[in-house]
């Protein structure tokens, strides 16, 4: 009964080592490499004895004695040995190392809590930035949506559109300014773009002298307040901008 017991006892010992040390050499889970030294060689030290039991369960003509040096050449682990370190004090001291194998049990507990929070974190954080990435997503496309709008106006006013004449008949020119200088930071909450805060009636001199400044901004000079006038060029520069602040290159 003893004997099945100790057999059974040595059993599950050599099957976790070999378990958790399998993981550790492929590096499944990570192990302090002093603890993966030992429990490699606690694996071995393992096989070793199980292969002394094996030998000892046989009757070769009486009992023979096991030369531990013939078992630790063909194990191949010589080079484990400190120097001067005979066979049987490796093995007591591997034997040794083994009681470190609950300590490590408890160890790996708590790094595997401590993963799985760090996972939970990275979880919410992949979420958030799908969010954000959408959001994102969207603005861009209605900021390129309203250029394109501004130009298919501009070509229908044969490619020039001048703000100063006739304001009342291009409501729609000024809606889209509104729309994308807001994009590029240039409308704050006390800019005075509609009349009265009435979003159907327009302050169409506060929209020109934001274009004026976005082209005095690019170097583009308005000699006469008659002649504001809204180009493709213009359009090209508003992408420029717009680039600039949601991709800002380091200089």
């Amino acid at each position: 009964m003893e004997q099945r017991i100790l057999f059974w006892i040595f059993v599950t010992i050599f099957s976790a080592t070999a378990i958790i040390t399998f993981l550790g050499i492929t590096n499944v889970i990570k192990i302090n490499k002093n603890y993966l030294t030992a429990m490699f060689s606690a694996l071995i030290l393992e096989v070793v004895a199980a292969v002394i039991l094996v030998f000892q369960s046989f009757d070769f003509a009486g009992p023979e004695a096991v030369d531990l040096n013939a078992v630790i050449e063909e194990a191949d682990i010589r080079a484990t040995l400190a120097p001067r370190q005979t066979p049987e004090a490796f093995i007591i001291s591997q034997l040794r190392e083994s009681d470190k194998v609950p300590d490590l049990y408890e160890e790996m507990g708590g790094m595997k809590t401590d993963l799985d929070s760090l996972l939970e974190v990275l979880k919410d954080c992949e979420g958030q930035s799908r969010i954000i990435q959408g959001n994102l997503d969207e603005l861009e496309k209605t900021f390129y949506i309203k250029i394109k709008r501004l130009r298919d106006q501009i070509n229908r006013y044969d490619g020039v559109i001048n703000l100063a004449y006739r304001a009342d008949n291009k409501d729609n020119v000024y809606s889209l300014l509104i729309d994308i200088y807001t994009s590029l930071g240039m409308v704050s909450d006390g800019t005075p773009i509609y009349v009265d805060g009435n979003r159907e009636n327009i302050n169409f001199r506060t929209v020109r002298n934001m274009h004026k400044k976005f082209k005095l901004d690019n170097n583009i000079k308005i000699e006469n307040d008659r002649y504001i006038y809204v180009t493709e060029n213009d359009t090209i520069l508003m992408i420029q901008k717009y680039l600039s602040i949601i991709s800002p290159v380091n200089t």
